[in-house]
């Protein structure tokens, strides 16, 4: 089992990836770097930003912060179920699994999870009191036998306070040198937690459209077809996986 302490200093590894990332992009020699702003950080980047605009336009409310922080959340979903969508899709399509670590499922696992941490950041702007999303407030504390809010506010904050932590592991871990450091069974455990994240999110944002004053229709649509497909991308991949798996090789026996 991964400790805390040995996970918080790949942060800092992150960012220099990212920074020797960069500099390789802007390398002329650099093929792989190139190839990976142009054919996924750019499109991806672009989509998203336009999306999200269309959405914060979309939600019914007067406060920029919160269409802003429900446009975010959706682009960050959506973009969180095409990293879990491709493994199935590839094995779909393939007829096998895709490796352990590819760049495009790679790149958009770690677009989603900078979108949803924006998204958190914009959330706890919607209200004053940061202190007010896990606790109740000063004036309930003495008809309050626990101060943590266990109401469905506290709840959908709790919840997306666990997915956030999930999240900042996966970004940690998400590098090369990750995958060399870990190996490729344990670096491959980790990044599995994204499943338990995906699952943490789903009940944040079902518990959030609860508790939303206005009706959001559309976007309460939009969140039940990621969330099917998701679910229906990953039935067929396992499905695909078993038949694989019970297929008799084709190899003529010595």
């Amino acid at each position: 089992m991964t400790s805390v302490a040995e996970i918080a200093p790949d942060l800092y590894r992150l960012c220099t990836e990212v920074r020797d990332a960069v500099a390789r992009v802007l390398d002329p020699a650099s093929i792989r770097g190139r190839r990976r702003l142009e054919w996924h950080y750019l499109p991806l980047v672009t989509s998203a930003a336009v999306t999200t605009a269309a959405l914060a336009v979309l939600v019914d409310s007067p406060v920029l912060v919160y269409r802003l922080s429900v446009a975010t959340a959706i682009v960050g979903l959506a973009l969180f179920g095409l990293s879990l969508g491709i493994g199935p899709i590839g094995l779909l399509v393939r007829g096998r699994p895709l490796p352990i670590s590819t760049d495009l499922r790679r790149d958009v696992g770690i677009l989603a999870g900078i979108l949803s941490l924006l998204h958190v950041a914009i959330g706890l702007m919607v209200y004053p009191d940061v202190r007010s999303y896990f606790v109740y407030p000063m004036a309930e504390w003495q008809r309050r036998l626990f101060l943590l809010r266990l109401d469905d506010f506290g709840a959908a904050n709790w919840t997306g306070l666990a997915a956030s932590v999930i999240l900042v592991l996966l970004l940690a871990t998400s590098g090369d040198w990750a995958l060399r450091r870990y190996g490729a069974r344990r670096w491959k455990q980790i990044q599995q937690l994204a499943y338990w994240a995906f699952g943490i999110v789903f009940v944040h944002g079902v518990v959030y459209q609860r508790l939303d004053p206005h009706p959001q229709h559309a976007l309460v649509v939009i969140f039940g077809i990621i969330v099917a497909g998701v679910v229906g991308l990953q039935a067929a991949g396992y499905l695909a996986y078993v038949a694989r798996a019970d297929a008799p090789s084709g190899r003529t026996p010595r």
